[in-house]
């Protein structure tokens, strides 16, 4: 009878476990190369998945023979084989964590580049106005100051910036503050690694007649 119980719970124990690894794996893959339209999820799911579906199986059935009076050398080899399958999978999580962060650490293959456009009464050169990129950790207030300023055929002032895309976060953002307390937050979104290039977008209107645009570039 325990045994029934046992075999019972494992494949209860092994879904829940599975059905969690698979979702953080998808979680986890989708945030270090973009979604790609949910092939990096779907990988990272059913690849990942049924190592912390066999783990928990077997870790479930284990605990339950040796709790519930059964075979102690049953139960011994079910824990140590759930072990194994779940270090075999950290180990492979592991593995290609790393694969994917070396194989970007020779340079980014393309470059963001954003700029804002300015009233004309708005000098962009003069302070408090700073501006900002937001990728991953905790946001910070933009301290970056612009170096150069353009007049556009209206007589806007445009400014803008570049960097390289080393990081894959979940969310790219520039900021911008004019009076070097309140902020304005431009979204940019492509999430996760950056796989394809983009034509400057239209101007985005923000607050205090500022416009935003950005282009994603194929790295010189």
């Amino acid at each position: 009878m325990i045994y029934l119980v046992a075999l019972l719970s494992a494949l209860f124990g092994g879904a829940a476990l599975g059905f969690g690894v698979g979702y953080g794996a998808a979680e986890l893959f989708t945030r270090l190369g973009g979604s790609r339209e949910g092939a990096n999820a779907m990988g990272g799911f059913f690849f990942i998945g049924p190592f912390g579906l066999i783990a928990g199986a077997l870790a479930t059935f284990g605990a339950v023979v040796r709790y519930g009076g059964g075979s102690p050398a049953i139960a011994k080899w079910s824990l140590i084989g759930g072990g194994v399958v779940a270090a075999l999978g950290s180990f492979l999580v592991l593995f290609l964590v790393a694969s994917h962060t070396s194989s970007g650490s020779g340079g980014a293959d393309f470059v963001l580049e954003y700029e804002w456009e300015f009233p004309p009464n708005i000098d962009p050169m003069r302070p408090p106005v700073t501006y900002g990129y937001h990728g991953h950790g905790d946001e910070a207030f933009p301290t970056w100051t612009f170096y150069s300023v353009r007049k556009s055929d209206s007589g806007a002032n445009i400014a803008g910036s570049s960097m390289s895309m080393l990081d894959y976060p979940p969310k790219r953002t520039a900021l911008l503050s004019l009076d070097g307390k309140n902020l304005l937050r431009f979204d940019i979104p492509v999430p996760g690694r950056v796989d394809q290039a983009v034509d400057w977008t239209d101007w985005q209107e923000g607050e205090g007649g500022v416009r935003f645009r950005w282009r994603m570039r194929k790295a010189n």
